[in-house]
């Protein structure tokens, strides 16, 4: 009998398949929770849960604050890892290539230069 299922990315870490335990679930996870996000936190004290890292060069701009240069060199390797996971292989490599050839120019918050320059590319195969 399973009474916990595996946990997606989004859903609850307290999800279960019973109905009747839901409501308990809930309200144990939001007292936890709740209890996490109380109180002051050490600054860069979340920064142990990221692998260490070196500064890539392209973020040298940061190295004279030294807590900036470690969460941003962790926050890098932490992207291209997810983006391994949840990219293909080509797709990666025409972001990579967009966004080397980007010259600063506005781009607006949405996903239009990408779907543009895969669009043009399924063209081109075809």
């Amino acid at each position: 009998m399973q009474l916990f299922k595996i946990r997606a990315h989004g859903e609850t870490p307290f999800q279960s398949t019973r109905s009747w335990l839901r409501r308990p679930l809930k309200k144990v996870a939001s007292l936890l929770f709740a209890r996490a996000g109380n109180g002051s936190k050490p600054v860069g004290e979340s920064l142990r849960f990221l692998p260490l890292t070196e500064l890539q060069a392209d973020l040298g701009w940061a190295k004279t604050v030294p807590k900036v240069a470690g969460a941003l060199a962790q926050f890098d390797a932490v992207s291209d890892e997810m983006s391994e996971i949840a990219l293909s292989a080509d797709l990666r490599a025409r972001v990579q290539e967009q966004i080397q050839a980007w010259n600063g120019e506005y781009l607006g918050l949405n996903r239009s230069w990408i779907k543009k320059s895969l669009m043009g590319q399924l063209r081109r195969q075809n």
